[in-house]
């Protein structure tokens, strides 16, 4: 009898759980038109400790999204201490190589979501350092992308991110 207590209590509560755990669908529109078109975030150095060389190429990953839209143009800038912009590079997309004239290189690929009109992109930057003043100098870094049809994210910014030798 307290065996087949249990087993009817253990099978009640999986299936309440089961039921109290379905995803709603309908939902996911309206969720989806309080995002932002574009949104650039959570970006940092992986492995990587500060200072560094200005020879040095340091790779910063990111995350973004995109939303009813397609990414277009991404660009970052380094900031000195004051937050004054002392070098910057422009990419006329998200998967760009300007390694021969810059020294940059961005690569960003696409993670699959359970919104239909939603990209979540995770993202590599190759930066060159040897444009920035050297010295012992600590530099921000912001980043902002662009998408196809010219909405702009909010920068993000870290402050004193790297300092360069």
């Amino acid at each position: 009898m307290k065996k087949n207590l249990i087993t009817v209590l253990s099978i009640s509560t999986l299936v309440l759980l089961f039921a109290a755990c379905t995803k709603d669908n309908s939902s996911i529109g309206d969720t989806e038109k309080k995002l932002p078109a574009i949104s650039v975030s959570n970006y940092g150095l992986v492995n990587q400790v500060s200072p560094f060389n200005a020879s040095d190429v340091i790779l910063v990953n990111f995350a973004a999204s995109v939303t009813g839209t397609t990414t277009g143009e991404f660009d970052i800038a380094w900031l000195d201490a004051s937050n004054k912009t002392v070098d910057s590079t422009h990419f006329g997309s998200w998967n760009a190589d300007s390694t021969k004239t810059t020294g940059h290189k961005i690569v960003a690929k696409s993670l699959p979501t359970t919104y239909p009109n939603t990209t979540v992109y995770e993202g590599n930057l190759y930066l060159k350092l040897s444009k920035l003043p050297t010295g012992n100098k600590s530099y921000g870094l912001k980043l902002y992308g662009r998408t196809s049809d010219g909405k702009v994210s909010t920068p993000t910014v870290v402050a004193k991110f790297i300092t360069v030798n």
